[in-house]
């Protein structure tokens, strides 16, 4: 017989708790990186659906707090075109989310991972044209990621280090 809590065998929360755990030890360290690091492991064993919903409510209470203790060094005027298009892609996100096969939810996770690791390890950055135009475009695709993949934040900050923004900053 096995212990159930909730919905949740205690494997599964084991795995989550550490997986959050070590997740936030990256946030700690880097100031990115909680799903980067979590969402692989709890994919093992919990599906992408209930995957990217514990990630996205544990990821706002500790970008809550992060957000506080940095409020000082926070442009508003560069990131507000970038949080209105993130969320204006919840909509949509939201559909996705709810409309794609768990196997392929779990594939598309995974490379999108290994795509940011790999870009993170060889330090990828582009100069990109036009930030005003851009920004909101990757905005909207940072939103859409978080929402339907659990993980976004590595795309968000290549975007950021490419504008030359201090990790202050964001």
């Amino acid at each position: 017989m096995s212990l159930v809590i909730g919905n949740w065998e205690w494997t599964e929360l084991a795995v989550a708790c550490m997986s959050i755990l070590g997740g936030s030890f990256v946030l700690g360290t880097a100031g990115f990186g909680m799903g980067l690091f979590a969402v692989p492991l709890m994919l093992t064993l919990i599906d992408p659906v209930t995957v990217v919903v514990c990630m996205n409510t544990v990821a706002l209470l500790m970008y809550s707090l992060v957000l506080l203790q940095t409020k000082e060094h926070l442009q508003l005027r560069k990131m507000a075109p970038i949080t209105v298009a993130g969320m204006l892609a919840v909509p949509l996100a939201i559909y996705f989310l709810n409309s794609f096969n768990v196997t392929l939810l779990r594939i598309i996770i995974s490379l999108i991972i290994l795509i940011s690791a790999i870009a993170f390890c060889f330090n990828i950055q582009r100069a990109l044209p036009r930030e005003n135009v851009i920004a909101p475009v990757f905005g909207f695709a940072v939103g859409l990621m978080l929402v339907t993949l659990g993980t976004g934040g590595p795309l968000l900050v290549l975007f950021l280090f490419t504008q030359g923004t201090s990790k202050q900053a964001f």
